[in-house]
Order: structure tokens, then sequence, then C-alpha cells
């Protein structure tokens, strides 16, 4: 934890390591998500800031779930959106 807003999470893949802040709401739900560098491919494999955004949330069963969600990478210093989703249905395993 960096501070009541801010996370700090790192994951390790077959791909490789990952670090990624996540930024909290005012309810405290996920808002954002940041890697400083992630793979991009464009043209050629590049390391760049990937970020992504969470919204629409609805409390189902006891639990804020976001129903929207995109994905971007910042190319000149502009959030390219690549990514866009949304749960249309969902249970409990």
């Amino acid at each position: 934890m960096i501070d009541n807003r801010t996370l700090k999470v790192a994951a390790s893949t077959r791909a490789g390591d990952g670090i990624f802040r996540i930024d909290l709401d005012d309810e405290a739900r996920i808002g954002g998500i940041f890697a400083p560098d992630r793979p991009f491919a464009g043209g050629k494999i590049d390391e760049r800031p990937s970020s992504g955004q969470f919204f629409d949330y609805c409390r189902c069963s006891g639990r804020w779930l976001p129903y929207g969600a995109e994905v971007g990478w910042t190319i000149d210093r502009q959030v390219r959106n690549y990514w866009r989703g949304a749960i249309t249905s969902w249970t409990i395993a």
C-alpha cells in the first residue's frame, strides 16, 4: 500500500514480471490501473506505459462490480485505448 487510495502490486507470469499501481476511487473500488512499461507491438516490440479505467459499478450480491472497463497504451503523451469491454452477466463459482 502506497497510501489510502493507491496500491502497488507485483505479479510474475511466464511472460515476465510486472508491477502495477492500482488507484482507488472514493468508495475504495478500483478506479484505474497503471503499468509503467508493458510490451506494445506497433511495427516493433516496444515498452510503453499502459493504463486502464473501470466504471459503471453496480452492487451485486454484496459486491461492487465494474460493468465497464477500458485499457490503453500511452503513445506520444496520449492514451490510446485498444480494448473496451462490458460485463453482460456473471455468476459466483
